[in-house]
């Protein structure tokens, strides 16, 4: 049996992930470390809170440990966003 052809017709753009849980705030940094603008939607402010405190913890260990350096850091945080304003991240564009 064949393996399924795996390659993009296009690159993607942006990422949407919905839940900032574990998972979902696992899935949005792996995108938004791979170059992705991802967009993260939470039922509400305090578990977005919550979410991108798992990111901003998750670079932070990242650093400290030599596999990313700050600049990398910066670049991914300001990749990860949620429309929800009042967190105060880079406001989505759809």
């Amino acid at each position: 049996m064949a393996s399924p052809d795996t390659t993009l017709d296009r690159p993607i753009g942006k990422l949407g992930v919905i839940g900032a849980g574990l998972m979902g705030s696992g899935i949005a940094e792996v995108s938004a470390r791979a170059g992705i603008d991802t967009i993260v939607i939470e039922a509400s402010e305090e578990a977005a809170k919550a979410g991108r405190s798992r990111l901003e913890k998750s670079l932070d260990r990242a650093v400290k440990a030599g596999k990313m350096d700050v600049a990398d850091q910066v670049k991914t945080s300001t990749r990860w966003c949620s429309p929800r304003r009042s967190v105060r991240w880079k406001t989505a564009t759809w």
